[in-house]
């Protein structure tokens, strides 16, 4: 069983690196880890909205769809990138808007301002969610199961 879990590991670990390629954008061409297409051969960009990810369950998830001109399709998605936001900006204002980049500068803000904004904190449950329900599911069904192969594996009775 411990064998069976380790290749479940593996399996995920394997997934989750082809499922979130290097993305490297420039004013001529986009590249997804080792496939670069040029922006004319792009039919299509959608900047916003939610794209079928096949990672380990059929879900969506919020990102950028590319069509290409031969009809192939790719996808870009906003949490396996923490720069996302910057791709983004930079696809909208060079490839769509057709401007030059003007980088974005990020300044504080005084705590001061912020008094009079009205902020909404939500939470949810993560014993009622999807996502909690399969991670304690999961583990309270591998667990047991591992610690009762565990001394087995080490080769003891």
């Amino acid at each position: 069983m411990v064998v069976l879990v380790f290749f479940l590991i593996v399996y995920i670990v394997i997934s989750y690196c082809k499922k979130s390629p290097t993305i490297v954008v420039d004013e001529k061409q986009i590249s997804f880890s080792d496939e670069t297409f040029y922006w004319s051969a792009v039919a299509k960009i959608d900047l916003i909205g939610k794209w079928p990810n096949n990672y380990l369950l059929q879900n969506s998830k919020e990102g950028t769809r590319f069509t290409f001109n031969d009809d192939s399709v790719k996808y870009f998605f906003d949490d396996m990138y923490s720069n996302s936001w910057q791709v983004k900006y930079f696809i909208q204002q060079v490839i769509i808007n057709k401007q030059e980049y003007v980088e974005v500068l990020i300044s504080n803000v005084e705590p001061s301002k912020l008094r009079s904004e009205i902020l909404e904190n939500f939470k949810g449950n993560q014993f009622t969610s999807i996502r909690g329900i399969i991670l304690w599911g999961a583990l309270f069904f591998w667990l047991p199961i591992i610690f009762q192969d565990y001394p087995s594996f080490l080769g003891k009775q």
